[in-house]
Order: C-alpha cells, then sequence, then structure tokens
C-alpha cells in the first residue's frame, strides 16, 4: 500500500469540536505544526490529553451550546 500526500502552499483556519478530547489532543498540534490556525471549541475548560508547545497559538473556546445558543452568542465566541 502507497500513501500519497500532497502538501499545499495554502494555509487554512480550522475549528476543531471537541479540540481537548482524544483525537482532538493529537489532531491540533499536528495541524498547528503543519501552519494552519486552529481553534478549538469543547464544553468545559479542560486542558488536551498531553501538553505540546503547538497548544500555544491555539485560541481555545469553551462554550456552553445550549445557553450560548438560547442568547444568540455560539457563533460570535467563534467568529471573534
Amino acid at each position: 500500500m502507497y500513501l500519497y500526500v500532497i502538501y499545499s502552499t495554502r494555509f487554512m483556519k480550522i475549528v476543531i469540536i471537541g479540540g481537548t478530547g482524544h483525537i482532538g489532543s493529537f489532531l491540533v498540534p499536528r495541524l498547528v505544526l503543519d501552519g494552519h490556525e486552529v481553534i478549538s471549541l469543547s464544553r468545559l475548560d479542560r486542558k488536551p490529553y498531553f501538553h505540546h508547545v503547538a497548544w500555544e497559538s491555539v485560541r481555545q473556546i469553551s462554550i456552553n451550546r445550549e445557553i450560548d445558543e438560547r442568547e444568540n452568542k455560539f457563533a460570535d465566541k467563534i467568529l471573534r
């Protein structure tokens, strides 16, 4: 099996829902190291499973979806 990876010079702003969870804890640093701007959303104010220096450049947002949607603030927290 061969895996071909195509690298682009285009960098993206990426929003990860559940960024401090198990998969996000590994995915977010990799995206940052690849040059992307990353925003991590989580329901609780919690830290990722393991520390990586890349987390210092990640914008982390804690949300309470029910309250934020009711008060019409959900999108505003992400778009700031």
